[in-house]
């Protein structure tokens, strides 16, 4: 079950040690957050993150067993878990799928 807090404009909410959510505005049915956060960590609108989820999948699926995967980043890598995509860090740096 999800965790549901109720919080008021200027309150936040705390996400591990790094992350902070704050409602900075109400309007009507809409809310406006603020997020602190390290640059490492990746913050998406959900739509945003199954968009980019979707494509990258259905790209993957278009691969053959030996083509490169490039200019992948952390998420991406995350993202394709869930597929069965082995990737292999090469000391350059490069990124292959198999």
């Amino acid at each position: 079950m999800p965790l549901t807090l109720r919080r008021g404009i200027d309150e936040s909410v705390l996400i591990g040690n790094d992350v902070k959510v704050t409602v900075i505005g109400v309007k009507g049915k809409r809310v406006w957050l603020s997020f602190e956060a390290p640059m490492n960590v990746p913050i998406f609108r959900e739509e945003v993150y199954l968009a980019r989820k979707k494509a990258l999948i259905e790209e993957t699926d278009k691969l053959k067993s030996k083509e490169k995967l490039i200019s992948l980043g952390a998420l991406d890598v995350d993202l394709l878990a869930h597929k069965n995509v082995e990737i292999i860090v090469h000391p350059k740096g490069e990124l292959d799928g198999k």
